[in-house]
Formats: structure tokens, C-alpha cells, sequence
């Protein structure tokens, strides 16, 4: 079974930002580039074509919908009528992946997420049913994070909806139907008119009664508010649903529930590419700055210092030469650590690796940096850091050696 997962790039800029992630934690999770494609409209002008190009998956020209805006994704189900697949994972932008959702994708039913919380309220849904003319009350459920209320039970999360290749048109047509009929009346839906293709998108499927299997909250979890998600009622999250809940530097917030940040740590560090990005660069830098430094002591410092003296600078050039190239190692073993082709509990423990580079950079700059310093004529006080220094180069190690034994 192949699953086909889109996703929409629209004019703000915020989609590109959003897309970047999209595309780097669900290809880094596992889905293959010709499995992902990015619906572009043309307000986005080249931007997003450009960033499906970057990531090496298929852009396709979407046609804007009903409303511009939230209706968007409606025409993504028109746009690939003509791909060979078995199910569409039709997605907002806003989504960070740890995984693939081949396990819950269907062949036969339509999967989705009931909402989380009463959007729009029952009492909207009920004065839209009897605008559209539907006679009968449907099935009704309580939201996913609000137990003692009541919507639709087909009232579902737009984040995330898996349909069927075979059920694709006469879906994507009754739901533009109602799309278009809302767009019209948008006083129906008062303040809520932002789920203005969610609610059209239940009453398409309460009018063709397909097969429908309600999603598990964790293939579309909401971190921006996982704290109202009832304890005990999901596993590990599979898809973030962030809802821009991103921090300045254009990663997940963290929910302060642990089997949550767990999925949010691990989105993290595919979003930055690989785990620990920063080591081979700076060890090549230590690496060159040791090389010159061993430079100076041999034909600048030779004939003008003490032994003693000199010999506390070899000291200082030596370690950092070799404890560069052990930082250079970590680096190498952390980019084979990275993401790509791992499983979750091995991409955690990636995240731990990051741990004993760190402490050998301070070793190196606290052991080697305070003999440097007393070779040139610094206070004897400052060679208490000298010790220190050393501890820590034994503690990265130490820390290497324990975490990297797990992979």
C-alpha cells in the first residue's frame, strides 16, 4: 500500500517557515521524496516551489479555494486525481513527523481526528444542519480534550485526514459543495469561520455515509495544548500538530509532558539536520588553531623561552591536537547517529550523544585555554582551571563511551 502525503504552500511567510519542517522531520522520519508532495498556490510565488526543489519532492500547482484562506486544501484531492497511490494523507503545514503512518493508513475507510475542543460549538453545527437542509441529527461525541461536551462525532481535526484514493472525488466534491455554501453564508459559522473546510468536511462525509475509523490523537497531536489531553489516553506522538506553538529559533515548544517532549525533542533534532551540526566545524577550527599555535612554539618561542615554560605550551598544543581529533570523531559518529534510517529509540539516544562533546569543548578550552595562559605569563592562580579542565576531558569521555555503547 503506498501512501501519498500533501501538504499546502501558501503567500505567508509562515508556511515556508512551516514547510521547512514539514519536509525535513517527514522525510528524515522515513517517507521517501516521491511519497511527498508540496500543493503550491500562486501567491507563493517561486518561494515555495523553491523549497520543494531544495527537499527533491514534486510541486503542483494548487488552485486557490472557495474562501482563499481555509478552504485551501479542499482542491488537493482534484490535483492528484490522476497519481497512482492507495491513500491520501491530505496535511496542514503545521505538522512535525517522527514517523510514517503507514500502520493506520486505510484502503477501506476514511481516517480522521475527532476536534479537541468544541469548535464551533453544537449549537452552530445544529443552525448549519438544518441551512443545509439535513433532517436528521448525526451521531454526536465528546471532543477529544473537552470529556463533558458534545459535537459531531464526525466533526474532525483538518490536521491530518486519510482518504482513500477510491473515495477522493466524490469526497473532494461534496465537501467544495459545502464549502462553497458556507462561503456564501459565513454568518453561520459567527467567530468560528477559521473552520469554515472542517465543518464542510463533516457534513460531505454525513452526506455519503463513507466508512469512516476515528484516528488516534497521537497521529495528530496537539502540543499547543497537550497538556488538556486526558493522561493515559495516547502513546508516544507520531505527528505534532504545533499549531505554531515554535520558539525563536524556529523550533518545537517543549508541553512539559514527558512522553510528549520525547516525540518534540526528537522532531527538534531532525528539524537541525543532524544531531550535533556544530562539532566537525568547530573541531576543525581547534584543529587549525593547534596547528599554528605548535607553529609559533617551534620557531617563535624556542630560542626565547624556558624549558619550563615551553614545556607547559607543548603541553597546551598537544592535548588540544588530540582532543580536537576526538571531537572530530564524536562529530563523525553523531552525523552516523542522525535521523535518516534510524529507529525512535536509537534517534534518542543520538540526542544523549550531543552530551559529551559539549563537556570535551569546555575540557579543551578550560585545560588547554589556562596552560596557555600560564605559558605567557598569566597569575599562577589561573592554573586551578588547569585540573578542572582535565576532569572534564575525562567526563566527556566517560560520557561517550556510556552513551555511545547503546546505538
Amino acid at each position: 500500500m503506498r501512501a501519498l502525503y500533501s501538504f499546502v504552500i501558501d503567500e505567508n511567510p509562515r508556511f515556508i517557515a512551516e514547510g521547512r519542517i514539514f519536509l525535513r522531520t517527514i522525510l528524515a522520519a522515513g517517507v521517501p521524496p516521491r511519497d511527498v508532495v508540496a500543493q503550491v498556490t500562486a501567491r507563493s510565488g517561486a518561494a515555495g516551489k523553491s523549497l520543494a526543489a531544495r527537499f527533491g519532492v514534486r510541486a503542483l500547482d494548487l488552485p486557490l479555494g472557495p474562501d482563499g484562506e481555509y478552504c485551501n486544501k479542499i482542491n488537493q484531492l482534484f490535483t492528484l486525481a490522476d497519481d497512482d497511490f492507495d491513500v491520501l494523507v491530505a496535511c496542514d503545514t503545521d505538522l512535525a513527523f517522527t514517523g510514517p503512518l503507514d500502520e493506520v493508513a486505510k484502503v477501506d475507510c476514511v481516517r480522521a481526528k475527532r476536534v479537541d475542543q468544541e469548535n464551533p460549538p453544537l449549537e452552530v453545527l445544529e443552525q448549519i444542519r438544518a441551512f443545509l437542509g439535513f433532517a436528521q441529527q448525526p451521531p454526536l461525541a465528546a471532543p477529544g480534550c473537552s470529556p463533558a461536551a458534545r459535537t459531531y462525532a464526525l466533526n474532525c481535526n483538518g490536521g491530518v485526514l486519510l482518504i482513500p484514493r477510491q473515495f477522493m472525488q466524490p469526497l473532494g466534491e461534496a465537501w467544495l459543495e459545502y464549502a462553497n455554501a458556507l462561503n456564501e453564508h459565513r454568518h453561520l459559522l459567527r467567530q468560528w469561520v477559521n473552520h469554515i473546510d472542517q465543518v464542510s468536511w463533516a457534513f460531505a462525509m454525513l452526506k455519503l455515509a463513507l466508512p469512516f475509523q476515528e484516528l488516534p490523537v497521537e497521529y495528530n497531536f496537539p502540543t499547543n495544548i497537550a497538556k488538556k489531553v486526558p493522561r493515559g489516553t495516547y502513546a508516544r506522538p507520531v505527528v505534532l500538530h504545533y499549531h505554531r506553538a515554535l520558539d525563536r529559533r524556529g523550533r518545537l515548544r517543549l508541553s512539559g509532558i514527558r512522553l510528549v517532549d520525547q516525540s518534540v525533542r526528537e522532531a527538534n533534532c531532525m528539524i537541525t539536520g543532524f544531531y550535533g551540526r556544530w562539532v566537525p566545524p568547530v573541531a576543525g577550527v581547534l584543529l587549525a588553531l593547534a596547528t599554528i599555535a605548535g607553529a609559533l612554539g617551534a620557531h617563535a618561542f624556542a630560542g626565547q623561552w624556558s624549558a619550563g615554560r615551553l614545556r607547559i605550551y607543548e603541553t597546551a598544543v598537544e592535548y588540544q591536537f588530540y582532543q580536537s581529533l576526538g571531537l572530530l570523531l564524536m562529530g563523525v559518529m553523531l552525523r552516523g547517529a542522525g535521523p535518516d534510517g534510524l529507529t525512535a529509540a536509537k534517534r534518542l539516544v543520538g540526542q544523549r550523544l550531543v552530551r559529551a562533546p559539549q563537556t570535551l569543548l569546555v575540557g579543551i578550552v578550560a585545560f588547554c585555554g589556562s596552560l596557555y595562559a600560564l605559558s605567557l605569563g598569566s597569575p599562577s592562580w589561573v592554573g586551578w582551571m588547569t585540573p578542572v579542565g582535565g576532569a572534564l576531558l575525562i567526563l566527556g569521555w566517560l560520557q561517550f563511551a556510556y552513551d555511545v555503547r547503546r546505538l
